[in-house]
């Protein structure tokens, strides 16, 4: 979804998906190793739990970080997806978005296949 939205230039949405993407990894890794994972759209407090499993994914807390400015939690329905406080996200933080989530894909899906 986020590579659809990049193409088409909607780069708030491409943030917000690359946000979501991590999240869904980070409980992917929790629910394999620990059986849950709490409910909760932090990727902050989701990596913390997977850094306990594994100390080498707490290198990823800036990145994760920067991912979660673009979630909007439901309480704020009129705030559009992917928003920063300065306003819609340009270009570059679509590719860096996008950079972060498939950093974190490749490394929970090493952590899982070994």
């Amino acid at each position: 979804m986020a590579k659809l939205a990049y193409d088409a230039r909607l780069y708030n949405q491409v943030c917000f998906h690359c946000q979501q993407g991590a999240e869904k990894c980070l409980k992917a890794f929790l629910l394999e190793k620990d059986g849950k994972y709490p409910k909760t759209h932090s990727l902050a407090e989701l990596l913390s739990l997977a850094s306990l499993r594994n100390e080498s994914l707490f290198g990823l807390k800036d990145d994760c970080f920067y991912l979660d400015q673009f979630y909007v939690p439901t309480r704020y329905p009129d705030a559009p997806l992917g928003s920063l406080p300065e306003g819609e996200p340009k270009r570059k933080d679509a590719q860096r978005a996008m950079e972060i989530l498939m950093d974190l894909l490749r490394r929970i899906t090493k952590e899982l296949s070994d």
